[in-house]
């Protein structure tokens, strides 16, 4: 009986057509409403969740405050909802940091997660901070000197 119901739940759920929304699971860009991808979000609970699309030649920040991130293979990028690793801590990639945070390399052998801004506008970094340009564009809040 429990096995025929879950049959039946998943017949119902593949049958009903409805899309999902920015944060909610998928298992491809077909579950995702128009202008969602389905992302893979590290370190979270629930993975791969719809992701807003965005264009990284015109777009560093999103207007939900994420940062404007390529896919793997390359294409337009997603609105990524990030990570879970804190501003400051060390990270290897971008998608390891929380929403609106990037990787950054601070030194050869150090990288850490850092606030992304746009460089004219500074209004993402906290006082006391700059928005330092990064040479593939946008840009990272770091203490004055």
């Amino acid at each position: 009986m429990k096995r025929a119901f879950s049959m039946l739940l998943v017949l119902g759920l593949l049958g009903c057509g409805e899309t999902v929304g920015v944060g909610e699971a998928c298992t491809g860009a077909s579950d995702c409403q128009d202008g969602l991808s389905c992302f893979n979000r590290t370190g979270a609970e629930i993975t791969p969740v719809c992701m807003a699309d965005c264009d990284l030649g015109t777009q560093r920040i999103c207007d939900d405050g994420s940062v404007c991130t390529e896919r793997e293979g390359g294409g337009d990028g997603v609105c990524y909802l990030g990570g879970m690793v804190a501003d400051g801590a060390p990270c290897e990639s971008p998608l390891e940091c929380l929403q609106g945070s990037i990787c950054v390399a601070v030194s050869d052998e150090e990288k850490i997660c850092a606030r992304a801004c746009v460089v004219d506008d500074g209004s993402r970094c906290g006082a006391g901070q700059e928005c330092a340009a990064l040479m593939s564009g946008g840009g990272f809040c770091r203490d004055t000197m």
